[in-house]
């Protein structure tokens, strides 16, 4: 199925919009690689978009999360950073919004850029509690980074901001109502369970 959406592309697409046709394979390269015929290279495609459209906010997302993804967080973090987010306001995504500053502190933190990190993680928590739980993601990467940077955090924040971190993200998990969901992984963050110290 998918397959012949990406072959339906390609013969709507042409050589008349070779920017679009390179935006469908790589979203779909992105988001169903197992189910890609084709050998597709999502980083490929999606700068050929951002070569033929440099403002083109969608490839520019995948892209930044596709590096992010396989772990070349310095480049995620400069695609992340280019981004030009308006176009998610005025779609409604704010949801989106609080994912790229989520990623880029994942990527400060991967990079120990931590200078401002306790800042930014508050502003962030600040925003997503002023807006209805219903439009903010899970926060499923920052505690995925807690848990592989946190040693790392903890001795290059210090642990009293390392708590404060803590605090703040369970403030987001309660706020997100996830409660329940990252209960478990939370308590194995709390200095005194073995992690970090």
């Amino acid at each position: 199925m998918l397959q012949e959406i990406l072959n339906r592309a390609t013969a709507a697409y042409g050589n008349d919009d070779s920017a679009s046709l390179h935006l469908v394979r790589g979203y779909a390269a992105y988001h169903f690689p197992e189910l890609i015929q084709d050998s597709l290279d999502v980083e490929a495609e999606l700068n050929a978009v951002l070569s033929e459209r440099p403002d083109d906010t969608t490839a520019r997302f995948y892209l930044a999360c596709h590096l992010f993804d396989i772990g070349d967080v310095r480049k995620a973090h400069e695609q992340f950073t280019l981004l030009d987010t308006s176009q998610f306001v005025k779609s409604g995504q704010t949801w989106r919004l609080f994912k790229i500053d989520e990623l880029i502190l994942c990527c400060d933190a991967q990079l120990e850029q931590c200078d401002c990190f306790v800042t930014k993680l508050s502003q962030l928590i600040d925003r997503i509690v002023a807006t209805s739980s219903d439009n903010i993601p899970a926060p499923i990467e920052v505690v995925r980074c807690f848990e592989t940077c946190g040693q790392r955090l903890s001795k290059t924040l210090g642990i009293d901001a390392y708590r404060e971190c803590l605090s703040l993200l369970q403030t987001y998990i309660t706020h997100a109502g996830m409660s329940e969901e990252f209960e478990n992984r939370m308590s194995h963050l709390r200095i005194g369970n073995g992690n970090p110290t």
